[in-house]
């Protein structure tokens, strides 16, 4: 990689969203800088990404605190050759257990999804696509966007 190629930041990046995000911006060939704290994940979700010969790297942390972000920050501007130019803030909590660990939505979730148009809820790649658009230049002319990823919910 070049020093002038883009450096993505995604917090909660090993796994669901922020994973499907940061691998979306690893095919684009941007060094993506995975924020997690679970090193094992974060070294398989690292170890895909470099297995594409994309530039990857984790960055261990829970963020639980103002001292924390700092150190992420930090050790990104280290890692990213002197910048982060995407920033995705996609640590979290879910209201239905660890992302990692939800291998089917709740019932309740599912009775949601089912009444808006798409039918069901979106997978992770689905949401990652909107994501990547907004954070790219893909979107270099979309500026305050509201844009609702919910399978057509918001529009009813």
């Amino acid at each position: 990689m070049t020093s002038d190629t883009l450096t993505a930041l995604i917090t909660g990046g090993t796994s669901g969203i922020g994973r499907a995000t940061a691998k979306k911006l690893a095919q684009l060939g941007m060094r993506v800088l995975v924020v997690g704290r679970n090193a094992e994940r974060g070294k398989q979700t690292v170890d895909e990404i470099r297995a594409t010969g994309v530039e990857a790297a984790f960055i261990s942390s829970a963020l639980r605190d103002a001292a924390s972000a700092r150190q992420v920050a930090k050790t990104a501007i280290e890692l990213g050759n002197g910048h982060v130019d995407i920033l995705i803030n996609n640590a979290g909590i879910y209201p239905f257990g660890p992302t990692h660990e939800m291998t089917a939505m709740s019932e309740g979730l599912e009775q949601l999804a089912s009444q808006a148009p798409a039918g069901r809820p979106a997978t992770a790649d689905e949401i990652a696509e909107a994501i990547v658009f907004l954070a790219t230049d893909r979107a270099s002319f979309v500026y305050g966007p509201r844009l609702a990823v919910d399978g057509g919910r918001t529009a009813l």
